[in-house]
């Protein structure tokens, strides 16, 4: 009954660390997103910006595309972060990577 009490909570803590690492990357690449969108707004060069706010929170920026084909335009971020706690166990997911998009007020 010990056993399955601490493997009970030892995934309780993995998801609750895998959960609060996903959030994470979430709020870093809107927030990378919306730095980006507003650095273009401004004429500075957007996906520098949007590499200094994935930096500022702790995660890392994959990708960053700025499609101006319109009048208007879409920023489009990806930034990845380490899931923590790490498993060492063959296939176990390391990373999660999210996307973003973020543009002009219409």
């Amino acid at each position: 009954m010990a056993l399955g009490v601490v493997v009970a909570v030892w995934g309780a803590m993995i998801i609750s660390g895998w959960y609060s690492t996903s959030r994470l990357a979430h709020h870093s690449a809107d927030i990378a997103a919306l730095a980006a969108a507003q650095a273009r707004e401004k004429g500075i060069e957007p996906c520098s910006v949007a590499r200094k706010a994935a930096q500022a929170n702790e995660t890392t920026l994959s990708s960053c595309t700025v499609d101006a084909s319109s009048v208007d335009y879409v920023v489009t971020v990806s930034v990845t972060a380490q899931l923590r706690p790490m498993l060492h166990i063959p296939r176990a997911p390391r990373t999660i990577t999210v996307t973003s998009l973020a543009g002009p007020q219409k």
